[in-house]
């Protein structure tokens, strides 16, 4: 990571770090709070006025908390238009627990980097939800230049980030 000027431009092909947002439902020691209301403030914050290319949940696709923590998102998403493609790592990586976010933010910068979105072994049948779940990896026939990555940890702790990959 490196802080520029605010009059430099970005070099070609470097990530950028558009906005961060956390906040915390101290709710229960393990689960989140019903309908995940800090989530839906960390989600609405970075995602309200922008259309990610991926969007990396921290959320897997499995039955536990996943549908309610993907259905905040595409509750906030809904209204942009067509939602945009889902990679979360946890199936493939196990719960990085406080390590779980900077592992999905590594993984944003090189998905988009090389336009692949990575697939999601041990995933066979993904919750019903309205965002598009792919667990083959795919190159995508788009840059995927903005991704929002969120964390979700014990005790109802949220916290999102929206990175682009600068094509200048």
């Amino acid at each position: 990571l490196q802080r520029r000027s605010p009059s430099a431009a970005p070099p070609p092909g470097s990530m950028e770090l558009l906005d961060t947002a956390v906040a915390c439902d101290a709710f229960d020691m393990i689960r989140p709070s019903p309908g995940m209301p800090a989530l839906h403030q960390v989600a609405h914050q970075l995602l309200s006025n922008r259309m990610p290319d991926v969007l990396h949940p921290h959320a897997t696709g499995t039955p536990d908390h996943d549908p309610a923590e993907l259905a905040v998102l595409a509750d906030v998403l809904q209204s942009a238009g067509p939602l945009p493609p889902v990679y979360a790592c946890k199936g493939a990586l196990g719960h990085g627990l406080g390590a779980a976010g900077l592992v999905s933010l590594v993984l944003a910068c090189l998905s988009a980097r090389t336009g692949q979105v990575p697939p999601m072994p041990w995933i066979d049948q993904p919750v019903d939800t309205p965002l598009p779940i792919r667990t083959a990896g795919h190159k995508a026939s788009k840059p995927l230049a903005t991704h929002a990555i969120f964390a979700a940890g014990f005790g109802g702790h949220n916290a999102g980030a929206v990175i682009r990959r600068n094509s200048n």
